[in-house]
């Protein structure tokens, strides 16, 4: 006696498993947890051949508000085929080296972003309300992955050895009134000695 036909639900299901395997398979170069933190940014087809070529352009350098983190797992690769922003099908991957020991979060991921030239700086299109100031360099931008082919992209100007320009972290603490050099390092006996000469901006 045959089976009970396979329901609709059944056959997505089976569909979307085939399509996670064949990805694992065509995405397994891109991921190396040891060395690189992996991103993807859902875009068109032909804003993602842009992208390789010239970079990821922002309106701010918020690493979280472009692009979502991606890995090898069935979760993850099933996200990459259903995007959660528009659906959409063209993936770029962004490849950032793992933060340094002691750093860490998205305040580190930001100074992946440099502010773009100005000659490539222009105003809002129509129905945009802001200005893209900001981009992702191409060595960051390991290719783009095709989820209507299942296929992964490669970009030529993608380098291995980028390193982030981390920039300086701004300090708010107090400062002595005459060299401007940070206290927040000195004992507790030499802060209330300066406390007391007047010499140091607390607020």
């Amino acid at each position: 006696m045959e089976g009970s036909p396979k329901t609709n639900t059944e056959n997505e299901i089976e569909k979307s498993k085939s399509k996670i395997k064949i990805l694992k398979e065509n995405l397994r170069e891109i991921f190396d947890i040891s060395k690189y933190s992996t991103f993807g940014h859902g875009t068109g087809k032909i804003q993602a051949e842009n992208i390789l070529k010239n970079g990821l352009e922002s309106a701010n350098n918020a690493f979280d508000e472009t692009a979502r983190a991606i890995d090898n797992t069935d979760e993850s690769l099933n996200k990459i085929l259903n995007w959660p922003h528009r659906n959409y099908k063209h993936i770029v991957v962004i490849m950032v080296p793992n933060a340094p020991t002691g750093m860490g979060g998205y305040s580190y991921f930001d100074d992946v972003f440099e502010k773009l030239p100005e000659n490539r700086i222009s105003d809002p299109g129509a129905g945009r309300e802001f200005k893209k100031e900001y981009y992702i360099q191409p060595q960051f931008i390991k290719g783009y992955i095709d989820v209507d082919s299942l296929s992964f992209i490669k970009n030529n100007l993608y380098d291995p050895e980028a390193k982030v320009n981390i920039k300086e972290i701004p300090y708010y603490g107090p400062r002595h009134r005459l060299t401007g050099e940070p206290v927040a390092e000195m004992t507790e006996d030499e802060r209330k000695l300066l406390s007391q000469s007047n010499d140091v901006d607390w607020d």
